[in-house]
């Protein structure tokens, strides 16, 4: 792995909302590649893609996924994640 590798991240760094899901999307992609693209991937990637709207004149900073519906249910699991961080749990 390159310099990019995990073992130059560590607890404490912190990352946006907006940089996680494109981080994931990455993610799913590359497994996607990996794994000879199944089906199931490629439905969830298609409803999650954030490049579907690029042709849109967006701010940088605006997420806009195939499925509109895909972004906030996004941040309802962020939401989740961090209420259950605040508490302990994890």
């Amino acid at each position: 792995m390159g310099s990019e590798g995990p073992a130059h991240i560590n607890g404490a760094t912190t990352i946006t909302v907006r940089d996680a899901f494109l981080a994931m999307f990455d993610y799913l992609v590359n497994r996607w590649e990996a794994k000879s693209h199944p089906e199931f991937l490629a439905t969830l990637l298609g409803d999650i893609d954030p490049h579907t709207w690029k042709a849109l004149d967006l701010p940088p900073d605006a997420v806009s996924t195939g499925d509109p519906a895909a972004w906030d249910d996004w941040l309802e699991v962020v939401r989740r994640i961090v209420l259950s961080s605040g508490d302990g749990d994890t």
